[in-house]
């Protein structure tokens, strides 16, 4: 199994999820977890999801507690 990485800012509606693309090698685990489908893999493999849709995030946490590598 692949494993991301994420290190995400602390909760504000202006700090979205920041993923680490030094670490992160886009396992997409955060993706399909994301109940708000803020999310997109990115197209290049092993490279971090895209963050779509940045406004919608809830900051709930999911993504992060899903990451084998956080």
């Amino acid at each position: 199994m692949d494993e991301v990485y994420m290190v995400p800012n602390p909760t504000s509606p202006t700090r979205p999820v920041v993923f680490d693309p030094d670490i992160c090698d886009g396992c997409n685990l955060c993706v399909e977890i994301c109940q708000c489908d803020v999310f997109m893999p990115n197209p290049e493999k092993g490279k971090p999801p895209i963050i779509l849709y940045p406004d919608e995030c809830w900051y709930c946490g999911p993504c992060v507690d899903v990451c084998p590598r956080e």
